[in-house]
């Protein structure tokens, strides 16, 4: 920027956290027939507890004819991934054990022989994130739910300021209220704004004393400037990060 040489006092940058909600993919065969209540798309924050629905016709599981006229109980199971995770809720719970933990994170919670074989997951983690298949086998054939993306989503750090030095990103400090960064007539202040470990990236935008600073990029994505009203030359240069946040 080209200021006369003085101490700028640095506004903050605010990261806003964004809810990303998918469309279920549903299967065009006759699983309906079986399927009463299907598991659908949903983001889920870090350590909450979600429900994927799986629930059957209860007849499949009431099989009221002579018993050499029953046919075979009906075998239901999650797939997670194209893994199964069990086809009993006692192994359903032995997916969901970690080590040094006494509860399992996942459950069958409600009654197996009506057909409900919600999956229920607490504290959700980020290796719960995937595609979810509820999946029912029957009189020898296998029908199969729609498929449920799961996304969990993690709130990135509090976003920090450092000020970069002049043609030497290895050359930075931390700025902020407490701390001006400087700059010198006819010199440049580089300024970098991160927000770690949000999954997605943390959506960050810049204010100058309490006003928000309009930055107009080009079509590359990579360079643009900044329309508000203050003086001075400015360059911004955006530089994507290889993993979240994504700057």
């Amino acid at each position: 920027m080209g200021y006369k040489s003085m101490a700028l006092r640095v506004s903050h940058c605010i990261a806003i956290y964004i809810l990303l909600i998918t469309v279920p993919r549903v299967r065009t065969d006759d699983s309906g027939d079986y399927f009463v209540q299907q598991p659908v798309s949903q983001s889920v924050t870090l350590n909450s507890t979600f429900t994927l629905a799986c629930r059957l016709r209860v007849s499949l599981f009431q099989d009221t004819s002579p018993p050499r006229h029953q046919t075979q109980k009906p075998t239901v199971q999650w797939i997670r991934n194209k893994f199964g995770l069990g086809t009993t809720r006692e192994d359903i719970q032995q997916a969901g054990m970690e080590a040094n933990s006494l509860r399992s994170r996942y459950d069958l919670p409600y009654n197996l022989d009506e057909g409900q074989y919600d999956l229920q997951i607490r504290q959700a983690k980020s290796l719960d994130e995937g595609q979810y298949v509820c999946q029912l086998r029957y009189n020898q054939e296998t029908k199969f739910s729609q498929t449920a993306d799961v996304r969990v989503l993690v709130a990135s750090e509090a976003p920090t300021l450092v000020q970069l030095g002049i043609g030497n990103d290895e050359d930075m400090r931390r700025v902020g209220p407490q701390v001006a960064a400087t700059a010198t007539e006819g010199s440049y202040l580089r300024l970098l704004c991160i927000a770690k470990n949000g999954k997605p990236g943390a959506k960050l935008f810049w204010t100058l004393n309490g006003s928000p600073l309009m930055i107009v990029h080009n079509e590359d994505g990579t360079k643009g400037k900044i329309t508000s009203h203050i003086e001075g030359n400015v360059s911004i240069k955006s530089i994507s990060a290889p993993e979240p946040p994504f700057l």
